[in-house]
């Protein structure tokens, strides 16, 4: 039995534009990893989770 691998998806990712393109976090590499995903059959096998909204204790994960 394969394991189940769970992707985080939501279109608002595709909004998320800072105003320094050398920021990893982009429209365009969301859009490429899907496209990639779904090129390679990989995306229909995957578990769909539910974004959640972030708070600021999440954030504070990553940001400072």
């Amino acid at each position: 039995k394969k394991p189940k691998v769970g992707v985080v998806y939501d279109e608002e990712m595709l909004l998320h534009r800072l105003h320094n393109d050398d920021h990893p976090e982009r429209p365009e590499r969301v859009m490429a990893i899907y496209l990639n995903l779904v090129k390679k059959n990989i995306w229909k096998s995957l578990v769909r989770v539910d974004a959640i909204p972030a708070t600021d204790d999440i954030l504070a994960l990553a940001h400072s």
